[in-house]
C-alpha cells in the first residue's frame, strides 16, 4: 500500500504490499515490480487478481507489489516456511505437450524436399522459435504451479493505515517485512517520481545496463534456433532465392532484438516541452511499423513458398 497524496516521493517502506501469487514459502517471498515505469501499470493490470483475505483500504492508500530484494522476519536458513495453496494446470500442461509436437513433427517433415527446394529458407523451418516457445512453455506449467490469490504481507503503512481509520481492516497477512531493508534510494525516488513524465518513445543515449546483461539470454532462443536450422539444411541455399532467405532469417532473429528494447526504459521517457513529447510519439509509431516489416515479411513469403510448393489447396 502507498500513500496517494504522496504518490511523487514514493517510498517501499510506506506500502502494503501483494505478494506475486508465484510463490509459496515465507523465507524466499518477492515480487515482480522494481523503481521503474512498471509502477505505472500497477492500478491497471495487477490488480485483475484476487486478494487473499479481506481488505478495506482507507482513503489515500492502494496496494503495491513487494521489491525483489525485500526482507521478512523470519527469513534464513532455520526459518520455517509457510506453504501456500498452489495447483498445476493439466490442461495446460496437455497443451503445452501437443504444441510441442505438432512443432517437431513440422520440423521433421522440413527434411526432405523442402530443404532440397528452399534450403535453409524452407517453410517448415520457420517454426523453430515456435517449438522453443513450446518448450518452454511447458517447462514453466511443469515447475511454475499457480496460485488461486496474491497474499497480503504486513508493513508499517498497514500499521499506520489502522491507527488513521478505525474502519481498516487487513486479514490474512503472510508474513512481515522487515523496513530498513526496502527503502528506496534518492535515485530511486527520483525515478519513480519521473513516472507521470513518461511518454511513449525516446530512442536517444546509451543502452541501460540492464538491457545489455540480458541481451546474451534474450538471444538464446534464436540462437538455439539456428543451430536447428544449421543441423537440419546446412545452410544450403538450394534454388531459394536471396528474398526468401532475407526475409525468413529478419524473422527468426527480429524478435530477440524487438524484445531487448522491452526494458529499455528510453522508451517510456516523457521529459521536456510538448513538442518533444509528440515528436517521442511520432518516433514510436515509427518504430512499431518498422518493427512490424520482419513478421509480415516472414507471413508473405511462408504463404508464396506454400502456394509454391503445393500444400495448400483450394476448397
Amino acid at each position: 500500500m502507498w500513500d496517494l497524496a504522496n504518490a511523487p516521493s514514493y517510498d517501499y517502506a510506506r506500502a502494503i504490499p501483494r505478494l506475486a501469487s508465484s510463490l509459496n514459502k515465507l523465507n524466499s517471498l518477492q515480487a515482480a515490480i522494481t523503481h521503474d515505469e512498471r509502477l505505472l501499470t500497477l492500478k491497471n493490470s495487477f490488480f485483475g487478481g484476487k486478494v487473499h483475505g479481506r481488505v478495506r483500504l482507507p482513503e489515500g492508500y492502494g496496494l503495491a507489489i513487494v521489491q525483489t530484494n525485500s526482507s521478512f522476519e523470519g527469513d534464513g536458513p532455520q526459518a520455517v516456511p509457510i506453504t501456500i495453496s498452489s495447483n498445476y494446470n493439466v490442461v495446460s500442461i496437455l497443451v503445452a505437450f501437443g504444441q510441442l509436437g505438432f512443432a517437431v513433427a513440422t520440423l521433421y517433415r522440413s527434411r526432405g524436399d523442402q530443404t532440397a527446394k528452399y534450403g535453409y529458407a524452407a517453410f517448415g523451418l520457420t517454426v523453430t522459435q515456435y517449438a522453443m516457445m513450446s518448450l518452454l512453455n511447458l517447462l514453466g506449467n511443469f515447475f511454475c504451479p499457480q496460485y488461486p490469490a496474491v497474499y497480503l504481507v504486513r508493513s508499517q503503512a498497514m500499521i499506520d493505515a489502522r491507527e488513521a481509520d478505525p474502519h481498516a481492516l487487513f486479514e490474512g497477512e503472510v508474513g512481515t517485512l522487515i523496513q530498513d531493508k526496502i527503502q528506496n534510494t534518492e535515485e530511486q525516488r527520483r525515478n519513480i517520481a519521473n513516472l507521470p513524465r513518461r511518454s511513449l518513445f525516446n530512442i536517444f543515449g546509451p543502452l541501460p545496463k540492464s538491457v545489455l546483461l540480458l541481451l546474451p539470454l534474450l538471444w538464446l532462443p534464436t540462437a538455439v534456433s539456428v543451430a536447428i536450422i544449421y543441423w537440419l539444411s546446412h545452410f544450403r541455399e538450394e534454388s531459394s532465392t536471396f528474398g526468401q532467405r532475407a526475409s525468413t532469417m529478419a524473422w527468426l532473429a527480429w524478435g530477440s532484438w524487438v524484445s531487448s528494447l522491452a526494458d529499455d526504459k528510453r522508451l517510456g521517457r516523457r521529459d521536456g516541452p510538448t513538442s518533444r513529447i509528440y515528436l517521442g510519439y511520432v518516433f514510436g509509431t515509427i518504430f512499431l511499423l518498422i518493427a512490424s516489416v520482419p513478421s509480415f515479411a516472414g507471413f508473405y513469403t511462408v504463404a508464396q513458398m506454400l502456394k509454391e510448393y503445393g500444400i495448400c489447396s483450394r476448397v
